[in-house]
Order: C-alpha cells, then sequence, then structure tokens
C-alpha cells in the first residue's frame, strides 16, 4: 500500500483546537491537535518531512553507492584512513536508508 502522494499541505487556520494536513488532491490525511503553536508547528515539520522523504532517499542511495565504489578504490590504493571512513561512511548512509523505508 502507498501513502497519500505528495505535496502534503496544512491549513492556515487552526480548527477546534486541531489544524488539518491535506494530500495532493486536498482531502484531509491527518488532523495535528493544535492546542498551542507547537501543535502548528508539528503540522509544519510532517508536511516538509513528508514532501521531502523520497527526494532525500534518492540522494542517500545515490551517495551510499558512490560510497562503497570510493572504499572499494580507497582499499585497493591502500590509503587506510580514507578507506576507512568511506566505509563508515557507507554503513551509517546503508542504516539510515534502512530506517527511511522501514516498513
Amino acid at each position: 500500500m502507498e501513502h497519500t502522494p505528495t505535496p502534503w499541505t496544512m491549513d492556515k487556520r487552526v480548527v477546534k483546537w486541531h489544524v488539518n494536513i491535506r494530500g495532493k488532491s486536498k482531502s484531509v490525511i491527518a488532523s495535528v491537535f493544535a492546542a498551542r503553536t507547537k501543535g502548528t508547528i508539528n503540522a509544519e515539520f510532517i508536511c516538509l518531512a513528508c514532501n521531502a522523504h523520497d527526494q532525500l532517499v534518492k540522494a542517500l542511495e545515490n551517495s551510499y553507492a558512490e560510497l562503497k565504489v570510493a572504499s572499494i578504490i580507497l582499499f585497493n590504493v591502500g590509503t587506510k584512513g580514507d578507506y576507512r571512513a568511506a566505509k563508515a561512511a557507507a554503513k551509517i548512509a546503508r542504516k539510515a536508508l534502512a530506517a527511511a523505508k522501514e516498513k
């Protein structure tokens, strides 16, 4: 099952202590409790994170692929410190990708 297509937007006003988040079709997909300013800030953050998610995952996938290649090259060249750094960065990228794609 797929999530509601992005971009997601939030209503500009709070109604009955809630601010609505809407999907691409403008239908309400979530309602955030917004009795105080943090509620609207949280709704903005949810929209920002969800709207950026696919692009960030793609960038991380590309970075991970490049880091794997770089670590192989550095291993063969014999630069152990750079190799270890590239390998560590690839491991971090792989873990972040796994978290981003977790269901």
